[in-house]
């Protein structure tokens, strides 16, 4: 055996593969995955562990303040980070968005100098979010990602050399479920991370840039530390000088804001900068103090850039990240155009300019924008204010800011039920998307992502919790905010296409918005909704392929640890799509690849679903979704058991017909039996089944989430003309 299948010994992918994902997931992408998850795993729980260490001091009212065990670092001037790497010198404007092939195309084709390709809060990490999204950077970066929808062709451009490519992983807390090594899943920052640089490293050196990253939602030095240790491992593992990869941190924690110095020095080899990410730095100043009275919060758009302790945090990180020689990159302007209403676009647009004329003058290197549109404005801003590629040479050493200052709560504003009601919608409206596989949701004409709907609820949590008063009079409290939620509700259902997920994210929504219940993100809260995977202890329906044949089908029942053990056994858990090829789709859906597949797939109107006829073509409105049978027929009726799932099951019509799987699976139990003595009886309990028993007959609407739709945001209105400089 090859020391490559001795690494993938115990990996199991639980999501379904086609040809293209395949070789994404092949045996040497998989072992470094592998590698990264034995090496790194460990001290990634610890972490964890030492963030809930330190909630639960803050919750006793010790706030944080800067460490005086890094005082020497701080206090050094001696230290730098990193010179900018080629194609990071001049980031004057950053578009951000999915890693949708129609994103992609048209993110590389706006006027911008930089693409943050995003696996994290703009995406639902559905696993055929996360690995697509894979190969469709794969593609683009050898530039073979031109395709045609419809009459519609999508093409990089060639007139000028492409923006830069950075790519953002999931942060630390987040797992993928759909991809496990010996039991336990991996990280989601180590998936993202691996997948991308394993494949792309050398090939982004070649194109004449690197391997380049956005670390997102950091609380410590020490998280920090773990990311250069996996860079230094990962560059030494496929033979590239260290220094090669550069990560752009995202100071969106209040307790990393303490830790900006130490962050960079713990990257210094590797800093490509620090980043405001405002909204989640807003939604992490209420997350951590949310027992503590005196850092309530008044409406949303009461909290500006230029509150106390935001225009605290924007002065520090300008004047820590010039001191130390990398960029301070700005905010997101998360408006999208108002195309039928000429006054209100023009006031919106206005606010644009405003707040990047706010940051360039601040000292920042580049901002953010979330729309094509909006990428001209931010250029002329930055164009005009800073002609040098950078303003490093601005070292801000005017700037004292005092751990007090970051935490001054102060500012002007209340709370009022529009603003509960606001912030209800927000939160409602990006769940619902969220779980259909949409992680960036058109809101109000702005682009809400997973970080506004955290800000939403947590206000809603802390008004509720220290029972603010509102303007109007009205006491928020238990009561008070179900009785709104139900109403904006069923108000959001009722608008929305029929098979919508409103009420789903209520249920969810309901237990975050009183004051008692709160998850640690809404991501983790919802995840098992999307995912494709049984968890332990659910009742799921789902295809499973145990196999060796790719494309075999699976069975309904009640999943639990020791059937997941079990089936990995019968796979041999690590053929990686030719024996364990697992697959996890919904019902009836199969694994594209052959020309059969593919039919039955049209035939039963799932490949030419809404997901490719409505809103990527704005016709969600004109032909609904309904259209394709969904509502009329049903999968239900369309689906699976029109392949006689109910009539004959599985074991009749799949690859048990051959009593393959069945004999292997009684050899395993003689096995077992003989270990524990030969002939005794074996004792079942609430944790360990041995068996994974078919619940036949049974529906499981969770299924559904296997077909959840995927929303590409649409840059139709990219101009063509270059504003670069």
């Amino acid at each position: 055996m090859s020391n490559i299948d001795n690494i993938i010994q115990g990996v199991a992918i639980l999501g379904s593969l086609n040809d293209q994902t395949r070789k994404i997931l092949n045996k040497e992408a998989t072992a470094f995955l592998a590698l990264l998850h034995r090496a790194f795993n460990g001290t990634r729980k610890d972490l964890l562990k030492r963030r809930e260490i330190r909630q639960a001091e803050l919750d006793k009212g010790i706030l944080p303040d800067f460490l005086p065990e890094t005082r020497h670092i701080r206090e050094n001037d001696a230290w730098k980070g990193a010179p900018p790497a080629p194609g990071l010198v001049d980031r004057r404007v950053e578009i951000t968005g999915p890693t949708d092939r129609k994103m992609v195309v048209n993110a590389l084709n706006a006027n911008v100098w930089t693409y943050m390709a995003d696996f994290e809060d703009s995406s639902a990490p559905t696993w055929d979010n996360m690995v697509n999204g894979q190969v469709n950077l794969y593609d683009a970066i050898r530039r073979q990602v031109d395709f045609k929808q419809g009459e519609k062709e999508y093409k990089l451009r060639t007139d000028r050399t492409l923006p830069t490519l950075i790519a953002r992983s999931r942060g630390w807390h987040l797992e993928e479920k759909h991809f496990s090594v010996d039991g336990e899943p991996i990280s989601g920052s180590l998936f993202d991370f691996g997948l991308y640089f394993f494949h792309n490293a050398k090939k982004l050196v070649e194109n004449g840039t690197g391997p380049y990253f956005y670390l997102p939602k950091m609380e410590s030095h020490l998280e920090a530390r773990l990311w250069n240790d996996v860079f230094n491992l990962a560059q030494d593992y496929i033979g590239m000088r260290r220094g090669t990869i550069r990560g752009t941190v995202l100071i969106e924690t209040i307790m990393a804001a303490f830790e900006m110095d130490e962050i960079i020095y713990e990257l210094r080899d590797h800093s490509a900068g620090l980043n405001c990410g405002r909204w989640d730095y807003i939604f992490s100043v209420i997350k951590k103090f949310r027992q503590n009275p005196n850092f309530v919060l008044p409406d949303r758009s009461a909290v500006t850039m230029t509150v106390p302790f935001m225009d605290a945090y924007v002065r520090l990180l300008i004047r820590t990240c010039h001191r130390r020689g990398v960029h301070a990159m700005g905010g997101m302007a998360a408006q999208i155009p108002i195309k039928d209403d000429k006054k209100a676009n023009d006031a919106a647009m206005t606010n644009v300019y405003e707040d990047k004329l706010r940051e360039v003058r601040a000292g920042h290197d580049g901002t953010w924008v979330a729309h094509p549109a909006l990428a001209a404005i931010a250029s002329e801003v930055f164009n005009k204010h800073m002609p040098t590629p950078n303003q490093m040479f601005r070292r801000r050493e005017d700037v004292r800011v005092t751990g007090n200052d970051l935490l001054n709560m102060n500012m002007p504003g209340t709370v009022t039920e529009e603003g509960i009601r606001k912030n209800l919608n927000i939160g409602l409206g990006y769940m619902e998307g969220w779980l259909r596989g949409v992680g960036c949701v058109p809101i109000n004409y702005l682009m809400e992502d997973a970080a506004t709907a955290e800000v939403s609820r947590s206000q809603l949590w802390q008004w509720c919790k220290h029972s603010i008063t509102t303007a109007e009079g009205k006491k928020v409290d238990k009561a008070y905010a179900q009785k709104l939620l139900k109403e904006q509700a069923d108000e959001l259902a009722s608008k929305a296409p029929n098979g919508n997920k409103y009420h789903l994210a209520a249920q969810y929504f309901s237990g975050q918005v009183t004051g008692e219940d709160y998850a640690d993100f809404l991501t983790s809260l919802l995840y098992n909704e999307i995912t494709s995977t049984p968890h332990p202890g659910s009742e799921i329906t789902a295809t499973r392929s145990l196999a060796a044949e790719p494309g075999a089908t699976g069975r309904t029942g009640t999943f639990n640890e020791s059937a997941m053990k079990l089936n990995n056994r019968l796979v041999g858990g690590h053929d990686l799509g030719l024996k364990a090829n697992f697959c996890a789709a919904a019902p009836g859906e199969l694994k594209v690849g052959t020309d059969e597949e593919k039919g039955e797939k049209e035939k039963r109107g799932v490949k030419r679903g809404w997901e490719e006829k409505g809103w990527e073509e704005n016709e969600w409105e004109e032909n609904e979704w309904e259209e394709n049978e969904w509502e009329e027929k049903g999968w239900e009726e369309k689906g699976w058991e029109e392949k006689e799932w109910e009539e004959k099951g599985w074991e009749e019509k799949g690859w048990e017909e051959k009593g393959r799987i069945e004999m292997r699976r009684k050899e395993i139990e003689r096995e077992e039996e003989e270990e524990r003595g030969k002939g005794g009886e074996e004792t079942r309990n609430g944790k360990e089944e041995k068996e994974f028993r078919a619940d036949e007959g049974q529906e499981n609407e969770s299924t559904q989430t296997g077909l959840a739709a995927r929303k590409s945001f649409s840059t139709q209105d990219c101009q063509q003309g270059d504003t670069r400089k």
